[in-house]
């Protein structure tokens, strides 16, 4: 049950584009606008992810969401060794 699970889970993570997500929040990271989630390519902007309704720290969460699910699972694979 677990392995499938895990399995789900890459393959979820296989599906996006392979790009960091950033979040940007208005009042920290800039000053007029609203807050919103960057798909970063090498430093290229690719596209925004708008949230609307979430607090800054969920904002934050979600974000950093895709780059903690790959470290996560690169873990699992090692200790599975």
């Amino acid at each position: 049950m677990i392995t499938k699970k895990l399995e789900e889970i890459k393959e979820r993570l296989a599906k996006t584009e392979e790009t960091d997500w950033i979040a940007y929040i208005e009042g920290r990271d800039f000053s007029s606008g609203s807050s919103f989630i960057m798909v970063n390519s090498d430093g290229e902007r690719t596209s925004d992810i708008e949230v609307l309704g979430v607090k800054d720290n969920e904002l934050n969460f979600i974000a950093n969401s895709k780059n903690d699910i790959k470290f996560l699972l690169e873990v699992i694979e090692k200790l599975k060794k």
